[in-house]
This record gives C-alpha cells, sequence and structure tokens, in this order.
C-alpha cells in the first residue's frame, strides 16, 4: 500500500506501508512545520507520519542528500539505499543470530544434465569476525518513556531489518564507524561525511522536545 501526502496542491509519494522511503524525518517535518503538506486522499494526515510509535520508518539522513528537499528523493534510483558498513561483531551481534540468506546455492549434476538442488547457504555474518550491516532507516518510537529516533539496520544477506533501541548500543556502532571509517577515511571530504554519520545515529538517541514536537 502506497503512503501519500498532498504536497503544495500536488498528490506526492512518501513510501510504501512502514517504509518511507522518499522522506528522511527532519525533512518531512520541515515541510509539514512550513506548511506545504497536508492531507492526500486515502492517506493518514501527515502530522500522524511524526507521531512517535506510528509504526513508520524515515529514509535515514545520509549526509550527501542534505541539499534534497522533500520531492527531489523521488529522482533518486536507490529507493531503497543502504549505507555499508563492515564493523567488528562485539556484543551486539552475536554469531549465529543472523537468518539464512534470501538466495540459495544451485549445485549441478554432472551425470544428469537438467538435475539441479538448491541448497540454503549460511549467513557470512554467523561466521567471519566482522559483519556487515546497512545502514537504512529510522523510527520515532517511544521506549522506557523518553522519543527516541532509532536506527534501523539490514543484514545485506538475508534483507532482514531490525532496530537498535538502546543508546549505548548505537554509541557502540558509531564508535566501530569513527573506528573502521574516519580513522581511516582518504580525504577531509569523506571523513566528514563518516563523522556526520555518526553523529546522526547518537543524535537520534539524544532528542529534546523541540526535535520532535510538531
Amino acid at each position: 500500500m502506497g503512503e501519500y501526502v498532498n504536497y503544495l496542491g500536488s498528490s506526492m509519494k512518501i513510501g510504501t506501508c512502514e517504509n518511507l522511503f522518499y522522506a528522511t524525518f527532519g525533512n518531512f517535518r520541515a515541510a509539514f512545520k512550513n506548511g506545504v503538506l497536508s492531507q492526500d486522499e486515502g492517506s493518514l494526515n501527515p502530522a500522524d507520519y511524526l507521531k512517535p510509535d506510528s509504526g513508520f520508518r524515515f529514509r535515514f539522513p545520509f549526509p550527501d542528500e542534505d541539499n534534497l528537499l522533500l520531492p527531489a528523493f523521488h529522482t533518486l534510483k536507490d529507493f531503497e539505499r543502504g549505507l555499508l558498513v563492515t564493523i567488528d561483531r562485539g556484543a551486539l551481534f552475536e554469531k549465529g543470530t543472523f537468518p539464512p540468506p534470501t538466495f540459495q546455492y544451485p549445485v549441478r549434476s554432472r551425470t544428469q544434465p537438467g538435475l539441479v538442488e538448491y541448497l540454503p547457504q549460511n549467513n557470512p555474518n554467523n561466521i567471519t569476525d566482522q559483519v556487515a550491516i546497512e545502514i537504512v532507516q529510522q523510527k520515532l518510537v517511544i521506549d522506557e518513556g523518553e522519543v527516541i529516533l532509532a536506527l534501523c539496520y539490514r543484514c545485506p544477506f538475508c534483507e532482514q531489518l531490525w532496530r537498535i533501541r538502546d543508546e549505548f548500543q548505537a554509541e557502540w556502532i558509531a564508535e566501530q564507524i569513527f573506528e573502521h571509517y574516519i580513522q581511516q577515511a582518504s580525504d577531509e571530504a569523506e571523513r566528514v561525511f563518516w563523522q556526520t554519520v555518526a553523529e546522526r545515529i547518537v543524535a537520534g538517541y539524544r532528542l529534546n522536545e523541540d526535535d520532535y514536537r510538531i
């Protein structure tokens, strides 16, 4: 089911079901507060998408998309964008906790042409010392009485999503980004990009009321 809002008089898609692929929380809230959004026929009031525990996940605010206004996200080819990071496993990503990959390995018979069996593979994230995850979304939720903009990450192998509800876990991921990406950056632009990613992950767990009030 598509999710739509009216943007300056025109119907505009912002996502599908709970995935708001075409809006970050920040730019959607800014458009709402600027009065350019209204309810589209058959969809929710724009304010409903901004309520904590509404169930919707917003696109992560990738730093290289900061100059885009809300309608411009429709021009992006990668609407399901995931920022891949390979980090140490730590206590957060225990071995054996990732589901199998979505694909299977074909085994073809050499003596019986046409005979093929597809065998399930183990998820690489269950084996290696490091894990590969994709930073994809943020979700506004109430956790232990506090409103947070929680990080959502995706496994690139099984394509399942998880949400980080613990600020300390989010800080640990940010520290891993510092160690593996900020310190290893080849130039200033790359360093600033990853520094901003890490800061935005942590900032989601330190919201003031003014950061989410509508």
